[in-house]
């Protein structure tokens, strides 16, 4: 398991603020709220997503999972599938993007083109400019010449019928360096800042019933 995030209380402290009714069905009601929240927080922070994550196919959307707890393990946690992880950990946590399997290089965008607001390049804009017709009229790759850097270029500034610049709007680059853009860790704990405790009374009252018809 990784980016693995405990679910935990300081429950000896609320353990003594019950009654002793209370107490004997605490150790169920916990684990009853310890799952619930864990739960709740997993289908949170998959549903954040696609606010943070640029068009996260269905593999990724499924990443994030839950562990129960148990009487045994007053601990439940959340986390995301190892698989998953290996490339959601830059986008969680920020840092170096490399070339993926099978690849040369990594495709980092240039102050000449415009971005969406993943910082990826916009899915329209990037189908159009590297289609195969505007590649044979307005592109090219330098790839092998020594006069630029290996990247897709764009021809510009006509003169007389012919483009006289270029500029580059994507380099071909060893790795690339990515800011964190999903929240995975501040959603995940406000969920459960926000329900526990909620959670944890209802489990009470609901054992407390339980316990009075037994």
């Amino acid at each position: 398991m990784v980016l693995r995030l405990r679910i935990q209380h300081d429950l000896k402290r609320l353990e003594k603020t019950l009654s002793a009714a209370e107490r004997r069905v605490f150790p169920a009601a916990t684990v009853d709220a310890l799952n619930r929240v864990a739960a709740a927080s997993r289908k949170v922070a998959t549903t954040a997503m696609p606010q943070h994550i640029d068009r996260p196919v269905p593999f990724t959307t499924k990443a994030i999972l839950y562990e129960k707890a148990s009487r045994k393990k007053l601990q439940s946690a959340v986390y995301m599938k190892k698989e998953q992880a290996a490339y959601l950990k830059t986008v969680v946590e920020g840092g170096y993007r490399t070339p993926a399997p099978g690849s040369r290089f990594v495709a980092v965008p240039t102050k000449h083109v415009k971005l969406n607001k993943y910082g990826n390049l916009r899915r329209r804009g990037a189908d159009r400019s590297l289609s195969a017709g505007h590649l044979a009229n307005t592109f090219m790759v330098g790839d092998g010449d020594p006069k630029l850097s290996p990247g897709i270029y764009q021809r510009y500034a006509k003169k007389k019928g012919r483009h006289t610049k270029v500029r580059q709007l994507v380099a071909f680059g060893k790795r690339e360096w990515r800011a964190a853009r999903f929240p995975y860790r501040r959603i995940v704990q406000e969920s459960v800042r926000e329900r526990f405790s909620r959670y944890l009374e209802e489990a009470v009252a609901k054992e407390m019933e339980k316990a009075a018809r037994a």
